[in-house]
């Protein structure tokens, strides 16, 4: 299920202004730097899931091997796939331990880059819908989710919201991939940009995003708050829910607003990035998109994230990859870290708006990186003669 955009509500809300509770907090944070964290200093909350992470460095490394190609950042010489090959190497072998292990072993092998300040990150969360959906229209579930037209990329603009769901553009020309319950939900499916269809008798279906009519995005809940009809302080994906629960008759005034339309496709059911790769709760992030590529950060660079929990006290790390964008997502101190899957880990994603640390790892081996054109160190460290990963290999 590839995630070109697969942010929750919250992260659209935040872009267009309307977490006003936290605009003043944002408003004093301005990261101008990444900063080499000493050695005595690494290290972090509690790592959520260590040997789920090992399991998806694995799944990450095995997806590496068998591509042959991969859009590697040219904002980095040195990030090039055999790079990426020692970097996942070696954090395979600096994790066969326990978390104390690794903690102690990374500072030897790897540069700890942190965004300063030190709480300078800013969090919000995405996560993959599960909707009751059905392959054939019917008097309950008659909301259809479309594959692209042919002439799509001439024509984007015509394939707008109002023209495709009011006035049935596509309706009855094979497009339609299946059929849902809820406008509603058909809409937070265009923000989210994947599902998990379930289907009668327990089958599955996956869909992700196949191509959008690259028209501008309107929020709704920028709308929402605008018109007064929700607080800013109250903003989120279920005071959404609640109010047009409340209010059915006045959703397609709303929705019409944003032209922005999003096509889908069948996948294998499997949450993927935007590189493609699988995608893992907690351990895969949306960083900023930049013409299609990763622009802040390298892709399937590793990162360490550090935040308060979003359902409770005290706070907790991830060990995460660069594997995802989202248009949404801009500037290097914004994350959107990937929850799961279904209403569990929309629980999460959708109060998930926090801000904490972020750490870059870059292999020692590669030297100081030239993508951070901004760090600030006291001395820039010679690249060692070899390669420790290559050596361990």
């Amino acid at each position: 299920m590839k995630v070109a955009r697969v942010f929750v509500m919250a992260s659209a809300l935040l872009a267009s202004g309307c977490w006003k509770r936290h605009e003043v907090a944002l408003s004093n944070v301005h990261p101008s730097h990444w900063e080499v964290v000493p050695a005595q200093e690494i290290g972090a909350g509690p790592l959520r899931s260590f040997t789920t992470w090992r399991a998806h460095l694995a799944t990450i490394r095995d997806f590496v091997s068998r591509h042959g190609a991969l859009p590697i950042s040219d904002s980095d010489p040195d990030w090039t796939k055999e790079m990426l090959e020692d970097t996942l190497a070696g954090l395979e072998a600096l994790s066969t331990g326990d978390e104390g292990e690794f903690w102690r072993a990374l500072g030897e092998h790897f540069y700890v880059l942190r965004l300063a300040p030190q709480e300078a990150a800013f969090f919000t969360g995405y996560y993959t819908m599960e909707l009751p959906a059905r392959l054939k229209p019917d008097a309950e579930f008659k909301i259809p989710i479309y594959g692209p037209p042919a002439d799509l990329v001439a024509n984007g603009p015509t394939y707008n919201r109002v023209a495709i769901d009011r006035d049935g553009l596509l309706a009855g020309k094979g497009l339609e991939i299946a059929w849902l319950r809820d406008p509603l939900d058909a809409y937070f499916l265009h923000v989210q940009g994947s599902a998990t269809l379930l289907l009668p008798r327990g089958e599955k279906l996956g869909v992700g995003v196949a191509n959008t009519n690259h028209m501008e995005y309107v929020s709704l809940g920028r709308l929402l708050v605008k018109e007064g009809r929700i607080s800013a302080a109250d903003i989120s994906l279920f005071s959404i829910r609640d109010f047009f629960k409340a209010h059915p008759e006045e959703l397609n005034n709303y929705i019409w607003r944003n032209p922005r339309y999003v096509f889908f496709q069948k996948s294998d059911g499997i949450p993927r990035g935007s590189l493609g790769a699988p995608v893992m709760a907690f351990h895969s992030a949306a960083v900023e998109r930049y013409r299609g590529v990763m622009y802040r950060f390298p892709p399937l660079l590793p990162l360490i994230l550090d935040l308060p929990e979003p359902k409770g006290q005290g706070r907790f790390s991830c060990l995460v990859f660069s594997q995802d964008t989202g248009s949404a997502i801009t500037g290097d101190n914004r994350f959107d870290l990937y929850t799961g899957v279904g209403s569990e880990a929309e629980k999460i994603a959708g109060v998930l708006k926090h801000q904490g640390s972020a750490m870059a790892l870059w292999p020692k081996s590669a030297g100081i990186p030239t993508w951070l054109a901004g760090l600030q160190v006291k001395s820039r460290p010679e690249r060692p003669a070899t390669s420790w990963f290559s050596n361990r290999r």
